[in-house]
């Protein structure tokens, strides 16, 4: 899909949201979760703590406009390996205000063209002051938080496609997985993921 596709998606899917929560997507589509990191403990106790206390009841990936993936907590994964995916997903974007600004126009133009409920003055007057303050990470809106109760973490969109693999490693504990396929089908790589996640040992 393109911008203005998961713009549209987002708001087909939260149709209470405000421009503030389509601002949060386009940040994190751009910059990932780079502004959210901390040390291991601090990470696995956030997550902890939103599993005991969050209704969020969504189980699902949701793709953002970039290279993320918003991962909700309920998906299945361990809270240790959910926080390790997290931690690997963090990096510094190069172009991530280049993406950002990009995504903004579009943003702008739809709501200019009536595609979007908001109104463009204000719209203009919130990202021109945004833009001011060196586009800070943002929140929720209390609109979405008391409709939604969101509750994910944004990793990278290259490990989606282990996500049900390690959910059945958290949820069976085997002792022991073989990892069998053709040359170049990526076993190495898998299998250093899993050392990274695990701890476990690789023959």
């Amino acid at each position: 899909m393109n911008t203005k596709s998961y713009i549209l998606n987002q708001f087909q899917t939260y149709p209470q949201l405000e421009l503030q929560d389509l601002m949060k997507f386009l940040y994190q589509s751009s910059f990932g979760c780079e502004h959210l990191l901390s040390n291991p403990d601090t990470v696995k106790k956030r997550i902890q703590q939103e599993l005991d206390t969050k209704l969020d009841t969504c189980n699902s990936i949701e793709y953002l406009d970039g290279d993320y993936v918003r991962l909700h907590l309920n998906y299945g994964l361990g809270v240790n390996t959910l926080s390790i995916l997290f931690i690997l997903s963090s990096q510094q974007e190069k172009n991530g205000k280049e993406q950002l600004e990009e995504k903004l126009q579009i943003l702008i133009d739809m709501i200019s063209n009536k595609e979007l409920p908001f109104s463009l003055n204000n719209a203009k007057l919130t990202l021109l002051k945004w833009k001011e303050d060196g586009y800070p990470a943002i929140h929720h809106s209390n609109t979405f938080n008391q409709l939604y109760h969101p509750s994910y973490r944004l990793i990278h969109k290259k490990y989606v496609p282990f996500l049900k693999l390690f959910k059945d490693i958290d949820n069976k504990h085997p002792s022991i997985i073989s990892i069998d396929g053709r040359c170049a089908s990526g076993k190495t790589t898998l299998s250093n993921l899993l050392k990274q996640i695990y701890d476990c040992n690789i023959f």
